[in-house]
């Protein structure tokens, strides 16, 4: 079961922690504040492969245009690619792992389990 979530530089989100998840949670919100990029966020961390999120930004909207462009200017706070994302996880019986993607220092992506 997942007990927290950090999202850093992903989307519209430069920083957000949330704890003390349950085993339901309910996302509520305004219209454009963040509901969707919080599974999107989830959708990109429990992937197989971050390869295979090419079709990512259509999980649960539609975007129209280069879905590759569409998906690195989608992908980064600020469409920045020098804002490295990170989405990081705690769970119930299992290590907590983490994802992250490009970076001034580091331009790529990769997985840590911690």
């Amino acid at each position: 079961m997942l007990k927290s979530l950090h999202i850093t530089n992903f989307r519209g989100f430069r920083d957000l922690k949330i704890d003390s998840l349950k085993r339901v949670n309910l996302i509520t919100g305004q219209n454009n504040t963040g509901k969707t990029g919080v599974l999107e966020a989830l959708a990109l961390l429990l992937a197989e492969q971050l390869q295979n999120n090419g079709n990512l930004p259509n999980i649960f909207r539609s975007v129209g245009g280069d879905w590759n462009e569409n998906f690195w200017k989608w992908i980064f706070f600020d469409r920045n690619p020098k804002n490295r994302v990170k989405i990081k996880a705690e769970f119930d019986k299992i290590s907590a792992f983490e994802i992250w993607l490009g970076g001034e220092d580091s331009p790529g992506g990769g997985i840590t389990n911690l």
